[in-house]
């Protein structure tokens, strides 16, 4: 199956904590994120006046550990896939006419059509209007 995953979920697969029910649900397979996603990771890891849920993980390493992560985040693990914008630009146009939701929720839902993917949010990362709007184009949503 192909899963589309949140940050959080990404940091989780990077870390090798990824959750068992991904991990049945895309059977091996890889999973995607969107680039807006990846962002807020990053900037999350980066920035360190940025103290949240994201970069909390990395209170508990090392430096060699953490050094592994930012490398693995930086370059990404091969089996995490990211269309890019030029693919989904026109169509996160076009979803902007039809769904009130920011552009990190329009290139999730244009991700997602085009992969015909299950999105999956780690628990709290989930807003109502994108679970709408994801049910509302026929695509699954799944918070693990």
């Amino acid at each position: 199956m192909v899963v589309l995953i949140d940050d959080r979920l990404l940091r989780a697969v990077i870390t090798d904590a990824e959750p068992s029910a991904l991990r049945r649900l895309r059977r091996g397979d890889p999973v995607y994120t969107t680039g807006h996603f990846y962002v807020r990771l990053c900037r999350a890891i980066a920035s360190p006046s940025v103290a949240g849920v994201l970069s909390r993980s990395l209170d508990v390493m090392d430096d060699a550990e953490r050094a592994s992560f930012v490398a693995q985040l930086t370059e990404l693990p091969a089996d995490v896939g990211m269309l890019p914008l030029r693919e989904l630009a026109w169509r996160i146009g076009q979803l902007a006419g039809e769904h009130r939701l920011n552009v990190l929720g329009l290139e999730v839902l244009a991700a997602a059509e085009t992969l015909g993917a299950t999105v999956c949010f780690a628990a709290g990362n989930e807003g109502p209007m994108l679970l709408e709007a994801i049910e509302n184009i026929g695509l699954g949503a799944r918070v693990l």
